[in-house]
């Protein structure tokens, strides 16, 4: 007798590989890890190829009718575990052999988190939860949406389950922090927000990229970037901004840190061998060296691009209609024309010589308005008062937008954008107002 065909089951937003494994399983009545393997395996087959060949997300993502490189990158943690690259090759490390229980997860990876207020909802909005992967962020120990706690799920099986059943059966349990929410400032947020924007990147960057913006700016800070010497390290700032129970649950090493000594697992040594390290250390690194995750995303992706691209022929680049603009002819050429262009992609288009399609997508990449949209942001409104110099209450109350949007567009906002915009100030003075009264 034939089996009955698999339930087909999608990847919710953001859900873990291995939550939604145990959901296929659970919704097409499997039994255990065996049973799923099973399942999964007579699925890929009945679609004529063979299991074997295949890593486990590349059978899940063949299953889920998406292309293997997409489901690695939305649906695993490679981005986090693979940071940099070496060699050229910007695709992810596809983690989980063929028949693994816990794909896309970190192999030392034990925990398995949730947030309560997640899982409900979940339920309210579509009457089942799921397990995502902004809740398994190494060292971040609280949702990055309600800056709660996290919960682990207390089973030896976890994914059998989905977060709401576990909750229903009281086997959640609270993950030990050192605060018990995530603050809205400081190095905690700025380490949560730039592991996160680690993770939705759709490719590794180059060790070279990464590790020359941190070292650039390491030395625009004046710290050493040498084993000896008098200066402080990036692990010296490091210990004067994170909770030292913290630093020394997610970097074991920690107690043996000390002043002014050179600690390897966070501290950049431009004379020693090229080494990859861990994205919680990149995090770190990140958080540390900038004042908003946003920068420091900034800077390591505008070096990468032109790392990228450098072999380019410019003249081609602005031939390419909808190709993607060179970021660091963008940094050096268009954002001075931003100004003048008074935010406006057919004049900027006009004196960059780039398509008007190619201008719109990167004023969006970038975080930068363009005003002939027919709706403009009441938040970016605010903003842009704010900047002028009109008081933050009496911006929001004009604009209609609450004071909590906008602190979240200016923790987030680049500093290039804030910087362009002051142009934009400056230029609007010297056009209303010549003689400066």
């Amino acid at each position: 007798m034939a089996k009955n065909p698999m339930i087909q089951v999608l990847p919710m937003l953001d859900e873990l590989a291995a939550g939604h494994q145990g959901r296929i399983g659970w919704i097409n009545g499997s039994r255990n890890q065996d049973d799923i393997s099973n399942l999964i395996r007579s699925a890929v087959i009945a679609r004529g190829f063979d299991p074997g060949s295949m890593s486990r997300l590349g059978q899940l993502a063949l299953i889920s009718d998406m292309a293997h490189r997409e489901y690695v990158q939305k649906h695993s943690m490679g981005a986090s575990i693979d940071v940099v690259s070496y060699d050229g090759d910007h695709s992810f490390y596809d983690t989980g052999l063929p028949s693994s229980a816990r794909p896309g997860m970190p192999p030392d990876r034990k925990d398995v988190c949730c947030c309560i207020q997640c899982i409900e909802n979940d339920l309210r909005e579509f009457n089942f939860s799921w397990y995502r992967r902004r809740h398994h962020l190494a060292g971040v120990d609280w949702c990055l949406i309600h800056g709660a706690r996290l919960w682990v799920v207390d089973a030896d099986a976890p994914f059998v389950y989905a977060p709401h059943v576990w909750l229903g059966k009281s086997r959640l349990t609270p993950l030990w922090v050192v605060i018990e929410r995530l603050p809205d400032r400081g190095f905690l947020r700025r380490f949560a927000e730039t592991s996160w924007l680690l993770l939705q990147r759709e490719h590794r960057f180059s060790w070279s990229s990464m590790h020359g913006t941190l070292a650039q700016q390491a030395v625009n800070l004046g710290l050493r970037l040498i084993y000896h010497g008098n200066r402080p390290l990036i692990s010296d700032c490091l210990s004067m901004q994170a909770d030292h129970e913290w630093l020394k649950e997610h970097l074991p090493e920690w107690t043996q840190k000390k002043p002014f000594s050179f600690f390897s697992p966070v501290d950049i040594n431009i004379t020693a061998k090229r080494l990859a390290d861990t994205g919680i250390t990149y995090a770190m690194r990140m958080a540390v060296l900038y004042q908003t995750a946003g920068a420091a995303m900034w800077d390591v992706s505008v070096a990468e691009a032109d790392h990228r691209y450098s072999g380019l022929d410019t003249e081609e680049q602005r031939r390419g209609g909808n190709s993607d603009l060179r970021i660091r002819y963008w940094n050096d050429v268009c954002a001075r024309q931003f100004p003048q262009a008074d935010a406006q992609v057919t004049i900027l288009a006009r004196r960059t010589g780039f398509h008007f399609d190619a201008v719109d997508q990167a004023l969006k990449r970038f975080g930068l308005p363009n005003q002939q949209e027919r709706e403009v942001s009441d938040t970016w409104a605010v903003l842009i008062r704010f900047c002028f110099g009109e008081r933050l209450g009496a911006a929001c109350a004009r604009e209609h937008v609450n004071r909590e949007d906008v602190k979240r567009l200016l923790r987030n906002c680049p500093g290039r954008v804030l910087q362009t915009i002051r142009i934009v100030r400056r230029e609007h003075r010297e056009r209303t107002d010549p003689a400066g009264k």
